[in-house]
């Protein structure tokens, strides 16, 4: 289990995207692109132009949006499950959720399970970051995963991975079947 998560978080983490512009690909350490890397490695996964969000005059703008509703929508979620929430935590749902709206046509181009599958390992990634620096880097105790079977550095787990696959499962359902209503 520890070298899948090893090898996820360096495929995601090797191959950036940029937030400055929906479609702007950026080039990783490596010299691949995000694009080719995905289209050619992934299977059924294009980018198609029926499925692009429509341009805006201002795509900084609605990125911003985007993350702010994510982070609520987050920190709710937390505050449903456990009673509680931290800063911390509305600021990786937020970038999670900005992730996912700069990836939604490729979500839309893949079967919903590989959609959800994706969206799980994204945000495992996402919460392994942000565990790394506020849990053992900074000590502010924020979850400790350390008592759950598989668990990595007590920061993420095989249970909670597959809560989050539940989770985008539903979420990406509702949006690619739903897509016209949306776009």
């Amino acid at each position: 289990m520890t070298i899948l998560y090893t090898v996820l978080l360096f495929f995601l983490f090797a191959f950036p995207i940029s937030s400055s512009s929906f479609l702007t690909v950026s080039k990783s350490a490596f010299g691949h692109d995000y694009t080719s890397f995905f289209c050619e490695y992934l299977p059924h996964f294009s980018f198609s132009s029926a499925y692009k969000i429509p341009s805006l005059s201002n795509i900084n703008t609605m990125e911003l949006i985007v993350f702010v509703i994510g982070g609520i929508c987050y920190g709710l979620t937390e505050l449903l499950y456990r009673g509680y929430t931290h800063w911390t935590m509305i600021l990786t749902g937020g970038a999670v959720v900005l992730t996912f709206y700069l990836l939604l046509p490729c979500f839309f181009e893949m079967n919903v399970l590989l959609s959800a599958l994706a969206g799980a390992l994204i945000i495992t990634t996402y919460e392994f970051a942000m565990g790394s620096v506020v849990n053992l880097w900074l000590h502010w105790d924020v979850w400790d995963y350390s008592g759950r079977p598989g668990n990595i550095l007590g920061q993420i787990c095989p249970l909670f991975t597959f809560y989050w696959f539940v989770l985008c499962l539903a979420f990406f359902s509702l949006i690619k079947y739903n897509k016209l209503i949306f776009f």
